[in-house]
């Protein structure tokens, strides 16, 4: 017998219905519905700094540009997971130090205590199919000053109060999708801020609201960028 391992709920009427309000705006873009969702979310699940992207590789890329991994860098990431984990740090020549897994499919925290370091830049941990990190496993890392990036991309609905980022992806295959989509989950203000800039090529979008978006005022804006971004946002559609 085959058993279908990856089939997405469509809910074709109801999203058909909701298109068509979108449509009926201005907004297909990053707009209101993407502020509104994010709400939505953090109230859910109790997280008080929410940034949807376009993807949950987006949102892992983001957060190893928080924490600052560059070349040479050593990071510890588990031998299983996702190709989407590691090469967002394999491209910027992070030294990767694999995890073993235990019998639960996650990071070993007998292995993790033996590698982690003070040369580990970053602690990345993988909640496969929704099983939780052992609460020893962040607690060795917050001792050691070391932050821990959460790929919690097969674990929507499970809210991490542990970590320091938390990625959840919503893949056409995951149990709940945009299509494509993701979040990234950050602890404090500052960086959450720093994110929101960040996740659209580094533009300040909300100082663009307080202009009004005048043109002129837009302009001299979008040319003031204190740090590289990406464009990494969700928009209304999705």
């Amino acid at each position: 017998m085959k058993i279908p391992l990856f089939w997405p709920a469509i809910y074709k009427d109801e999203w058909l219905d909701e298109l068509g309000k979108v449509f009926n705006t201005r907004w297909i873009g990053q707009g209101p519905l993407v502020d509104e969702f994010e709400r939505q979310f953090g109230d859910k699940f109790g997280f008080d700094y929410c940034l949807s992207m376009n993807s949950g590789t987006s949102a892992l890329e983001l957060a190893y540009h928080l924490i600052g991994i560059q070349s040479g860098d050593e990071v510890l990431t588990p031998v299983f997971t996702c190709t989407a984990t590691n090469i967002p740090l394999a491209r910027r020549g992070a030294k990767l130090n694999f995890l073993d897994i235990n019998e639960r499919f996650v990071v070993d925290f007998e292995d993790v205590k033996k590698k982690i370091s003070k040369h580990t830049k970053a602690l990345v941990v993988v909640t496969v199919g929704g099983i939780r990190i052992e609460d020893k496993v962040f607690e060795l890392a917050k001792n050691l000053n070391i932050p821990v990036v959460i790929d919690a991309a097969q674990s929507v609905g499970i809210p991490e109060q542990q970590g320091d980022y938390v990625c959840y992806s919503f893949q056409a295959i995951k149990h709940f999708t945009t299509g494509d989509g993701g979040m990234l989950i950050v602890r404090n203000k500052e960086e959450y801020k720093r994110a929101k800039k960040l996740r659209w090529f580094g533009i300040d979008r909300e100082a663009k609201k307080r202009a009004d978006w005048k043109w002129t005022v837009n302009h001299e804006m979008a040319l003031d960028i204190e740090e590289h971004g990406y464009k990494y946002h969700m928009n209304d559609i999705a």
